[in-house]
């Protein structure tokens, strides 16, 4: 059961890691669109 909660936490970790990356990237993308103007 224990470990099952502990996949559960490492999961939600990540996905909010990834999550964090992705909007990192679309706020770059975003940027350099808008110089690009």
């Amino acid at each position: 059961k224990q470990a099952k909660e502990l996949n559960d936490c490492l999961h939600q970790f990540t996905n909010d890691a990834v999550l964090e990356e992705m909007k990192k990237a679309y706020m770059v993308e975003q940027e350099s669109k808008e110089r690009n103007q």
